[in-house]
């Protein structure tokens, strides 16, 4: 009866596993137009829907143990929600604040060049799958040299959902903006920022480890500051230190 059981259970989570993340889209990206201020969000659904930066309505969703952005579209009461769409990107209220003043800089002031001096890292998955190995960088990498120890205790868990990952990418699909959306969003020739996975710095696996040579760990630290303090700046100068 207990080994029934046990491969009944095994058989509904294998399903659960296959439903949910095979056989569907590599990710589901959404994109942010600055010069039309608009959003263009890819569904689960498939469908891909274009709204107004200023309608959408965002907060807070709690993901058991942590937290996510979500954007919802409300009904002209104001109170019903319509449609509801998610960044994808989980994590603790304080990396949520930081995510989130980081689209909303991008949308509403006047700070490009110093935004994109604060990407350090880009997910080698644009229009193409992502690989084992980069796959394996995104569940291994950790903060610090203190974590190295606990890096070893996670390391057979993360092989294998690496090979559940990697799976799920192979069998799932790209997915493809249409034609209004790019050339909606399409890039000006003359564009002086170029941010993206080709430019991205080499020796990933010492950033993933926490292994960085103490020049390029103080050179990104300086990096990033100098950016945070020149944006500061210029929120300052606008709103009068008041946000």
């Amino acid at each position: 009866m207990f080994c029934r059981i046990t491969f009944g259970g095994s058989i509904c989570w294998f399903g659960r596993f296959l439903l949910k993340d095979l056989f569907r889209k590599t990710h589901y990206p959404v994109r942010f137009n600055r010069k039309k201020q608009q959003v263009h969000v890819y569904q689960v659904s498939g469908e891909v829907i274009t709204v107004p930066w200023s309608d959408i309505f965002f907060t807070t969703s709690k993901q058991r143990i942590s937290y996510c952005i979500v954007g919802h579209l409300l009904a002209e009461d104001k109170e019903t929600v319509l449609n509801t769409f998610s960044f994808g990107y989980v994590g603790q209220r304080a990396e949520l604040s930081l995510y989130w003043e980081f689209i909303r800089c991008y949308m509403e002031e006047d700070c490009l060049e110093e935004l994109a001096e604060t990407v350090l890292f880009c997910p080698p998955v644009e229009k193409r799958k992502e690989g084992y190995i980069a796959g394996l960088q995104r569940l291994m990498q950790i903060d610090s040299r203190a974590d190295w120890f606990l890096l070893v205790l996670n390391l057979p868990f993360a092989l294998i959902e690496s090979i559940a990952r990697y799976i799920a990418m192979q069998t799932s699909k790209i997915p493809q903006w249409p034609q209004e959306v790019i050339d909606a969003c399409a890039v000006e020739p003359n564009d002086p920022i170029n941010v993206g996975a080709e430019n991205n710095e080499p020796h990933r696996w010492r950033t993933v480890l926490a292994n960085e040579t103490q020049e390029a760990y103080d050179a990104k630290n300086q990096r990033l500051k100098s950016a945070n303090q020149k944006i500061k700046e210029k929120l300052d100068a606008k709103y009068g230190g008041k946000i």
